[in-house]
């Protein structure tokens, strides 16, 4: 996948721009940078995660080639299937991913409320 190669170099230049510190004087565009960072985190991570099934997968192959022992054999290829089915799942949220499509929501509501403190509590969760 050549454009994971191209997200990988971008993901390092936004760490370049993040690390400047006159970055946080313009907070749009800090914000701009952080989520297009997160989104690129995703892609890599299930990347990755690709990557490391695929190499199970011909870890198991090898071990169907060499065993001859009849139980390490089923073992191996249930391991296989399950691989497989999990590679397929992969694949489609990295493809949603790789769209731009959001797969958990990006938004919070935090509540504050007093606590042991009294009057001081509730004053400060007021403010």
């Amino acid at each position: 996948m050549a454009n994971i190669e191209e997200l990988k170099i971008e993901y390092e230049e936004l760490l370049q721009q993040l690390s400047n510190p006159e970055l946080i004087s313009d907070w749009e565009k800090f914000q701009k940078l952080q989520k297009r960072k997160g989104i690129i985190e995703k892609i890599i991570e299930k990347e990755k995660e690709m990557k490391e099934i695929k190499n199970k997968i011909e870890e198991n192959k090898e071990i169907l080639k060499a065993e001859k022992d009849s139980e390490l054999i089923s073992l191996a290829e249930t391991e296989i299937k399950q691989l497989q089915e999990k590679e397929k799942i992969l694949e489609k949220e990295l493809k949603k991913l790789m769209k731009g499509e959001e797969t958990e929501p990006q938004s919070v509501i935090v509540e504050i409320r007093a606590g042991t403190g009294g009057e001081e509590a509730a004053l400060f969760v007021t403010n």
